[in-house]
């Protein structure tokens, strides 16, 4: 009975981490849509802007605007970088600990076993000795009832 518990108890334990691994990638994959889609880049459209009676941006204004479009942009890409690295650690970190429990249940299991297996052999040795002592002390019973038979009927436990 005790071995069919185990199986029991493996097979809740792997659904479990199953599922527990279905849930995460689930949620990984909720979570990058959300963030894509409320997402908004921003991104600077440089025109060359005139109005009446006044002259054009000047070209180092224009760098400027570009210099601070460029930076936005790998400043963005830094950030989907920070995220993958994010979710990536915390991946590794979900398989770490999956793989921890695991090894606890099974090392769990595994001196349940050793442990039931050590005291069944103590309990079989105690039986051995409860009856060899009382296969003794009923031998010893008979010859004491031996000898106060034999004194009974002469007197004298010699003869």
């Amino acid at each position: 009975m005790a071995k069919f518990k185990n199986v029991f108890t493996w097979q809740f334990t792997a659904i479990i981490v199953f599922c527990f691994t279905i849930g995460f990638f689930a949620s990984f994959l909720l979570m990058k849509y959300i963030v894509e889609s409320s997402r908004d880049i921003k991104e600077i459209k440089i025109i060359e802007v005139t109005t009446k009676g006044s002259s054009p941006l000047k070209m180092d204004t224009l760098s400027v605007l570009k210099l601070q479009n460029s930076i936005d942009l790998i400043a963005q890409k830094n950030d989907g970088r920070f995220e993958i690295l994010g979710w990536g650690a915390a991946l590794v970190i979900a398989m770490f600990v999956a793989f921890l429990t695991f090894n606890v249940i099974v090392s769990t299991g595994k001196v349940k076993e050793i442990v039931d297996e050590e005291i069944d052999k103590k309990s079989e040795k105690i039986e051995e000795t409860l009856n060899d002592l009382v296969r003794k002390s009923t031998e010893a019973y008979n010859k004491i009832l031996e000898i106060s038979e034999n004194l009974g009927e002469n007197g004298n436990p010699n003869k």
